[in-house]
């Protein structure tokens, strides 16, 4: 994210490029965090978990959009997916705050990444990350065990790839 300082209105639009690229970075630091580390992983495995990222989130808007229009009357779901969204919304709506005023009073968008911030809404960022996928699952008719068996295997074979190609190298063992 850049760094630099605020000279008029017309930069604006930059704090709202630098604001939405830091964002989707954060959605890509919750699951891999490499920021204390030399090494990377390859780009497929990036792209997998992009790919589930965006099926999540459309599996969400598909939920909410057949649940207002009447096409399933699922309520405990979308209560539970509504009251796992409220946390985050509310986090959101603060940490923009926070961003857009470091941004625009201190006229600065120095404002890194804080990741560090969702670690009290992570169980919901879960549900609701498993809840998209369901629902994408549900619609192209293919059962929840093998959604769970991809999430676990993809989910164990990362932490080993991380482990032996990114923490024993860089504990020099």
């Amino acid at each position: 994210i850049g760094f630099g300082s605020i000279n008029g209105t017309g930069e604006i639009i930059t704090i709202i490029i630098n604001d939405l690229i830091r964002r989707f970075n954060l959605v890509f630091d919750f699951f891999i965090q490499l920021g204390l580390f030399n090494s990377s992983y390859p780009i497929w495995i990036f792209s997998f978990l992009g790919v589930m990222i965006l099926l999540s989130g459309l599996g969400m808007i598909l939920f909410f959009y057949h649940f207002f229009k009447g096409r399933h009357s699922n309520t405990e779901k979308a209560k539970a997916l509504l009251m796992c969204l409220i946390p985050f919304i509310t986090l959101e709506i603060l940490y923009t705050f926070l961003y857009y005023r470091e941004a625009i009073i201190n006229k600065v968008y120095d404002f890194p990444g804080q990741g560090r911030y969702y670690f009290i809404v992570l169980a919901p960022l879960i549900m609701m990350f498993v809840y998209g996928l369901q629902y994408i699952f549900e619609l192209i008719k293919v059962p929840r065990r093998v959604l769970y068996y991809i999430l676990v295997l993809f989910f164990a074979f990362l932490n080993g790839y991380f482990l032996i190609h990114i923490i024993v190298p860089s504990a020099y063992l």
